[in-house]
């Protein structure tokens, strides 16, 4: 099935192939806290881990905009399974692009990784022979279950005490992690974002790159998708809130159709309040995806010759993302309220779609302190974000 030259309506095709296996393992997702050993097995036979990679390491090297409608495909079915697949395909794993050569050539010698992780400056290391031995506990690693390779980012003690610490990304091999079951949680219970921890654990030079983008990369990796790093990401993080609030929508359509809510003779239908909340709600949703579908194509024209996005884009895809979140969210409120009873009853599906949209709201690149970041860069003040400042 593998090839370097698949369209976005052949992907689009193999998601509408995993989609019943996909379904049928939901609940097993849900409950089990991670995405089912079945849905990976098959993600990585239809090709969907290579995604982003460049063709020239054996990825599909798929166009941002298309990264966006793959991941929206996804998040229609199951939210979860699309958030561990964005992560998996544009997180920390373009940051194997800025390894040396040796390091790439020997990672994907055989196939393109599965990369998970978490960009922040969790862990502590100090040089030895050959490496790093390095200590700390890493949060948030979506996706870590059917990764190959961890990353993470770590803050490394200088030999001269006077000189300030280097911070490198770092990738272990999954096979030498431990994971820690931290993932309990209200919503998006399927990602298995689990802590990883690290004890004097060994990582090769090979596996250590520059943390941030200050450096050029490996020829073969400078790609549009992977200068737009970070925020392709965070647009595809978005992107898994519009879905999920777009499915719970037609709940709300597909429910009003049949109930008349209990001790009442009005139909649902025909009632004037869920009508306003329905109409609300999907002005909401069609806002945000609007907004995101923008700045994706702002950001690919800002990178496409060659350059980095522009601080201007930077601050626009911030701004939805936090609007996409927040909307989202709102919407799921507007569709748990229009549904009355039926909405927290598990077998109509409108209580996981509001923990779902609650949760990724809550999500620190979308929250609401986001907005006073994105109000601080208008009025002229330095940046105070992690994403924003690569």
């Amino acid at each position: 099935m593998s090839t370097n030259e698949i369209s976005l309506d052949e992907m689009l095709r193999r998601v509408e192939e995993v989609r019943p296996l996909i379904e049928s393992e939901t609940q097993t997702t849900e409950d089990g806290g991670r995405m089912s050993s079945a849905v990976a097995q098959a993600l990585r036979d239809a090709d969907f881990y290579r995604l982003a990679y460049p063709k020239a390491v054996g990825g599909l090297g798929m166009s941002p905009p298309d990264l966006v409608r793959i991941w929206e495909a996804i998040a229609r079915i199951d939210t979860a399974v699309a958030w561990n697949l964005l992560m998996t395909t544009s997180g920390v794993g373009m940051q194997l692009g800025r390894l040396s050569a040796e390091g790439i050539d020997r990672i994907f010698a055989e196939r393109p990784p599965i990369a998970a992780g978490a960009a922040g400056l969790f862990c502590q290391a100090r040089r030895v022979e050959g490496g790093f031995l390095v200590t700390g506990q890493v949060p948030y690693m979506s996706g870590a279950y059917e990764a190959d390779l961890l990353g993470f980012g770590a803050s490394i003690a200088p030999e001269d005490p006077d000189e300030p610490p280097d911070a490198k990304m770092m990738f272990v091999p999954a096979a030498d992690a431990e994971l820690l079951d931290t993932w309990h949680v209200l919503g998006m219970r399927g990602t298995g974002s689990v802590d990883l921890r690290l004890d004097d654990t060994f990582i090769a030079e090979h596996l250590a790159s520059v943390h941030g983008l200050g450096e050029a990369v490996d020829p073969r990796f400078d790609t549009p998708t992977f200068r737009m790093w970070p925020m392709l990401s965070l647009i595809g993080e978005a992107i898994v809130s519009v879905a999920c609030a777009e499915g719970a929508v037609e709940l709300l359509v597909g429910l009003a159709a049949k109930k008349t809510p209990a001790y009442t003779a009005t139909p649902l239908r025909d009632r004037e309040l869920a009508q306003y909340q329905a109409g609300k709600a999907r002005s909401r949703v069609d806002a945000a995806r609007a907004f995101l579908y923008t700045v994706c194509d702002e950001g690919l024209a800002d990178v496409q010759d060659g350059g980095g996005l522009d601080p201007e884009t930077k601050l626009r895809i911030q701004l939805a993302i936090c609007f996409a979140g927040e909307g989202c969210a709102e919407a799921g409120r507007l569709v748990f309220d229009a549904a009355g009873s039926s909405a927290f009853r598990t077998e109509f599906g409108f209580e996981r779609a509001l923990r779902d949209l609650q949760t990724m709201a809550q999500h620190a690149d979308k929250s609401t302190p986001r907005y006073a970041t994105a109000g601080r860069l208008m009025f002229g003040h330095e940046n105070d974000w992690f994403f924003l400042a690569f």
